[in-house]
């Protein structure tokens, strides 16, 4: 009889961590033409430095736990939130009136 290891499955947090890193991206890929959106200047691009940092340190959490899958979309969403910065910027200098 072999013994088959279990599999160690992400505890909930886990992928609260990433749905909420990925959302502060979401955001920050949003920041810029949120700018002329709302027509209120550059107050959304105020919320950026906090939102970048708190996804950071989740994602550094997130690969910190083990769970390959885990780490490899902590991964993914860093390079995105890593585009995201710049992007922000451009896109808000660009669409501003």
């Amino acid at each position: 009889m072999t013994v088959v290891p279990q599999e160690r499955r992400a505890p909930v947090g886990v992928w609260v961590a990433l749905v909420i890193a990925a959302a502060c991206t979401v955001y920050e890929l949003l920041a810029g033409a949120l700018v002329e959106w709302t027509g209120l200047g550059f107050v959304p691009l105020l919320f950026v430095p906090p939102l970048y940092l708190t996804a950071i340190l989740l994602l550094i959490w997130v690969g910190q736990q083990g769970i390959r899958v885990a780490r490899t979309l902590a991964v993914v969403v860093g390079i995105v939130l890593a585009v995201s910065l710049p992007v922000a910027v451009v896109v808000a200098l660009r669409t501003w009136n």
